[in-house]
C-alpha cells in the first residue's frame, strides 16, 4: 500500500517471511524495533551482513530484545565519531543521518560486511547475492585501498587490473570506459575502415558507436534522457519552461531515468540544477568541466564537434529547447537512429524547426 516500489511475496506467515528477510540483504539499517527486528538482525549478522543500527532510536536498535551485541560495535572502517552519532540523541538529527549514510556507503564499498571470523565461516553462500564479484568467490580479493574521505574503499591495484582485465572496482574491461583500458587492448579494437572516430580520455581513439556504448555502461541502467538547448535563453518563458519541465520529470522519473546534458550554460545548466533527486551526467569534451556542482562530468571527444557526435548517439529521448545549428545537428543524429525527440517548439530556434531541424521530429509520435 506504499504506492512506491514493487511488492514481492515469500512465506505463508509473518514468521516465515522474517526468516527470508534476514537472509536476503547485504546491509541492514535498523530503527527502534522489538523482538522481531532483533531476530532478523541476528539472522542477518550471523551470515556476515552489515548492520547499521540507529541506536539513538532505542528498542532493538540500541541493544534490547537479544539484538546482536557485536553489531552495536563499529566496523573496522568506520570512524568512531560517526558511530557515536548513531548513538547520541542530543545531536541534530541531520548529523546522525549523515553519519549513517557514510557508514552504509562504507559497508557498500567494502563489499564484504564485517562479522567475527567464526561467524563468517558459518555464513551461507547466498545464491544471487549482491555485492562485488570477489565476495561471491568469482574473482580474487582487491589488494589495494583508496581513501574516499570518510571511509576506505577496497580497490584493485594496477597490477591486478592489468592481469585480471578489470577496472579498479573489479568491473570487466568490456563494461568500462575506454580510459580504463590498456593501450594495447585499445589498439587491438577493430574499427571499420572509413568509420568515424572520436578521441577518448587516455589518448585513445574509437568509433562513435564504441564511445557511446562505453559511456552508456558507465552511466548504468535507466532510460537516458538527453537535454539539448542554447547557451543563453532568448525567449521570455524558455527558462521557466526548462526549469518546470526538469522539476516535473525529476519527480516522476528519478527512479527509472537518468538525465544527460552537454555541460553547457543556459538550457542544460538550468535543467540539471532543477533535478535534485535524479542521476545527472554531463558529457563534455576531454578536459572540460561543467562547473554545475550537480551530477557527474564525463568526457568524450577531443573537441566540441566530436563530443556532439557522441551526444547524438547516447540518449533514448532528447528534449530540445531553443537552440541553433548545433542543437539541430544533434537532433538529426539522434532522430536518424530512432531516438525520441521532444521539441519545445514554442521556444523557437532549432526547436521551432529552424537550422534544418529534422522535420519529421516536429510531428507528434503515434
Amino acid at each position: 500500500g506504499y504506492g512506491v516500489g514493487m511488492d514481492l511475496e515469500a512465506g505463508e506467515n509473518l514468521d516465515e517471511r522474517k526468516k527470508v528477510f534476514g537472509q536476503i540483504g547485504d546491509i541492514y539499517i535498523t530503527v527502534e524495533g522489538g523482538p522481531g527486528v532483533a531476530q532478523e538482525a541476528r539472522d542477518a549478522f550471523a551470515r556476515g551482513a552489515g548492520i547499521v543500527p540507529l541506536m539513538r532510536t532505542g528498542g532493538a536498535s540500541e541493544g534490547q530484545f537479544g539484538f546482536p551485541p557485536e553489531a552495536l560495535k563499529p566496523p573496522a572502517f568506520a570512524e568512531a565519531a560517526h558511530w557515536e552519532l548513531l548513538q547520541r540523541a542530543d545531536v541534530p538529527v541531520a548529523d546522525s543521518i549523515a553519519a549513517a549514510a557514510h557508514i552504509v556507503a562504507g559497508f557498500a564499498s567494502q563489499g564484504s560486511p564485517e562479522a567475527p571470523a567464526e561467524v563468517q565461516q558459518k555464513a551461507p553462500q547466498m545464491v544471487g547475492a549482491l555485492g562485488p564479484a570477489w565476495t561471491r568467490g568469482e574473482i580474487e580479493r582487491p589488494a589495494g585501498q583508496e581513501n574516499m574521505g570518510t571511509w576506505t574503499a577496497s580497490v584493485y591495484t594496477q597490477e591486478q587490473q592489468a592481469r585480471l582485465r578489470v577496472d579498479k572496482f573489479g568491473k570487466p574491461l568490456a563494461s568500462v570506459v575506454p580510459d580504463a583500458i590498456p593501450q594495447a587492448e585499445a589498439a587491438s579494437r577493430e574499427i571499420v575502415p572509413g568509420e568515424e572516430t572520436v578521441g577518448m580520455p587516455g589518448g585513445l581513439r574509437t568509433s562513435v558507436a564504441q564511445a557511446a556504448e562505453s559511456l552508456a555502461s558507465q552511466i548504468g541502467p535507466g532510460i537516458r534522457i538527453c537535454v539539448l538547448g542554447g547557451t543563453a535563453f532568448r525567449g521570455p518563458d524558455s527558462e521557466a519552461l526548462t526549469a518546470g519541465l526538469a522539476a516535473q520529470l525529476d519527480a516522476a522519473l528519478s527512479a527509472s531515468a537518468v538525465f544527460i546534458t552537454g555541460g553547457m550554460a543556459g538550457v542544460q545548466e538550468t535543467f540539471a540544477k532543477h533535478c535534485p533527486n535524479a542521476k545527472v551526467f554531463n558529457l563534455l569534451q576531454i578536459g572540460g568541466s561543467s562547473g554545475y556542482g550537480v551530477g557527474m562530468d564525463l568526457e568524450a571527444g577531443e573537441n566540441l564537434d566530436e563530443r556532439k557526435k557522441v551526444f547524438g548517439q547516447i540518449g533514448d529521448i532528447y528534449i530540445t529547447v531553443e537552440g541553433g545549428p548545433g542543437v539541430a545537428q544533434e537532433a538529426r543524429d539522434a532522430f536518424a537512429r530512432g531516438a525520441g525527440i521532444v521539441p519545445l517548439m514554442r521556444t523557437g530556434g532549432a526547436s521551432g524547426g529552424q537550422f534544418d531541424f529534422p522535420a519529421e521530429a516536429l510531428k507528434p509520435p503515434a
